[in-house]
């Protein structure tokens, strides 16, 4: 592993810790959001992080270089971040997903962090992560030797937009 892939750490930012971090992310959290198709913004995603949403429980996770990163320069430390959850379906199969990614850089620095995640989901009793996410990420994860497999694709349509 090269000293970029092994400068960084990915950690768990706890419910209450999601104040404070929320200005040193909210650039990153913007830009994940601003490909959700308004599914998301940055309020909704700091309140689910942090047990503020009755209807969901989000986990925000935050790649960063830990070295001589404070309050001061922390923005410039972070790399990624991400937002999971755990969704357990009507069969109890229960799945760990990805909801949102948003980095800074070249992906190939912080994309491995997946194992964390998928690691984590396990420990919740999880059988399997999915992500809806570009099409481009499966290139991108492709080629970093993550192997996951597309298995439906996701169509949307404007109310009022006629059909044809």
């Amino acid at each position: 592993m090269s000293e970029t892939l092994t400068r960084y750490v990915i950690e768990q930012v706890k419910p209450a810790q999601i104040g404070p971090i929320s200005k040193h992310i909210m650039a990153l959290v913007e830009k994940a959001c601003n490909y959700s198709g308004g599914r998301f913004d940055a309020r909704t995603v700091f309140e689910a992080c942090a047990g503020l949403d009755d209807k969901r429980t989000w986990y925000l996770w935050v790649v960063f270089d830990p070295e001589k990163a404070n309050e001061k320069n922390f923005e410039e430390r972070v790399k990624a971040i991400t937002v999971t959850a755990l969704v357990d379906y009507p069969t109890g199969l229960r799945m760990g997903e990805t909801i949102l990614i948003g980095g800074v850089g070249p992906s190939e620095e912080w994309l491995h962090y997946v194992d964390t995640l998928k690691q984590w989901a396990k420990a919740n009793g999880a059988e399997r992560m999915q992500y809806i996410g570009r099409r481009g990420w499966q290139r991108t994860m492709k080629g970093l030797g993550i192997n996951w497999k597309p298995v439906a694709t996701m169509f949307e349509c404007e109310m009022e937009a006629p059909d044809g």
